[in-house]
């Protein structure tokens, strides 16, 4: 049963994806990078500065028996120019060097800073309209040349009723820089560990922690960037069942893919994802988010306008579809502005 699930709701995100990747996979164009939240490298940032350095003059005192002068060149290894040689004759020489530029150096830690406001898609007779407003905090840093890490917090705040805040979610990452796999794709492992701040969860449900083991392939081709990834997560109760009796989740299974479709400063993204978990009890459950989104870029930030839904993947009966891009009872829109630095 459980195998069937994962290769059922696996075939869902290729379904949803695969019209993407043909549409828009043909086109080598170089494409316009827009900043995103939850980077495709979730946490993966490699932001670089240029700086350029212009010789204005080099005077050679050309003595006799030298050598000829060599060409000027940049030392990678420090990124000054290498010294130049002498010349053989008995005259001097006087030149101007074009500026250059120097390579790129990656950087050593960022931020990315998200506010998001969230309403649910239409108000029922039974149902008040539910919004809330909710911050991100995503900082990394560089490990050596080739790892980083990372971590995540999320506050939310209610806007109905209270209007309380609470932390919903922090968590933990390391990761290893994307690795080439060829011209369009790229791997990159990560190990996450998620934190007991939700008070709830970790009072009402007993939770500790959680550990999350995501393989992450990247693809860019033209204009269509985005990435699919497999996770394998195991949590950690005081309890294998709630306050209220019920079965915590022991294991999980998720698949997720996002496609990232840019025209110059604007973009248009796709987000579903499937997610398997069993209980101690080993009773499977399988539930779907998709996500839709458009915007832009304005320099370090990010604007977007979405929709997303999320349910349960299978009707009562446990083989039926529930899979819907839009349900009232459960869909909600959100505005959402990203700042990276």
């Amino acid at each position: 049963m459980s195998i069937r699930r994962i290769k059922e709701h696996s075939a869902f995100l290729l379904a949803v994806g695969l019209s993407l990747v043909v549409a828009a996979g043909a086109s080598p164009s170089t494409r316009k990078t827009v900043n995103r939240k939850k980077s495709l490298a979730a946490g993966q940032a490699s932001n670089g500065k240029t700086s350029s350095a212009k010789i204005i003059t080099s005077k050679i005192q050309i003595t006799q028996g030298s050598r000829i002068p060599a060409p000027n060149r940049l030392n990678p290894s420090i990124g000054t120019p290498a010294p130049l040689g002498q010349a053989t004759s008995g005259t001097s020489i006087k030149g101007v060097l074009p500026a250059v530029t120097l390579p790129r150096t990656p950087a050593k830690a960022g931020v990315d800073l998200t506010a998001t406001y969230t309403a649910s898609a239409k108000e029922t007779s039974d149902r008040d309209r539910v919004s809330s407003l909710d911050f991100e905090l995503a900082p990394w840093v560089a490990v050596g040349r080739n790892y980083k890490a990372d971590g995540y917090v999320s506050v939310a705040k209610d806007l109905n009723g209270y209007l309380e805040s609470k932390v919903t979610d922090a968590r933990l990452g390391f990761f290893h820089n994307p690795i080439p796999l060829s011209k369009v794709w790229q791997y990159r492992p990560k190990v996450t560990v998620f934190l007991p701040v939700d008070s709830e969860k970790r009072d009402v449900n007993s939770f500790r922690t959680a550990v999350s083991m995501g393989n992450r392939f990247l693809f860019e081709r033209g204009n269509l960037t985005g990435f699919w990834q497999t996770s394998f997560g195991k949590n950690f109760y005081q309890y294998t069942t709630t306050g209220a009796g019920d079965s915590n989740p022991s294991f999980s299974v998720s698949n997720s893919l996002k496609a990232n479709l840019s025209f110059g400063k604007f973009y248009l993204e796709v987000t579903p994802a499937a997610s398997t978990r069993w209980t101690y009890e080993g009773t499977p459950s399988t539930t779907f988010d998709i996500a839709e989104e458009i915007g832009m870029g304005l320099g370090a930030w990010t604007i977007g306008l979405g929709h997303t839904n999320s349910d349960s993947l299978y009707q009562a009966n446990g083989s039926d579809s529930n899979f819907t891009f839009f349900n009232g009872n459960t869909s909600k829109l959100y505005l959402t502005a990203n700042l990276t630095f």
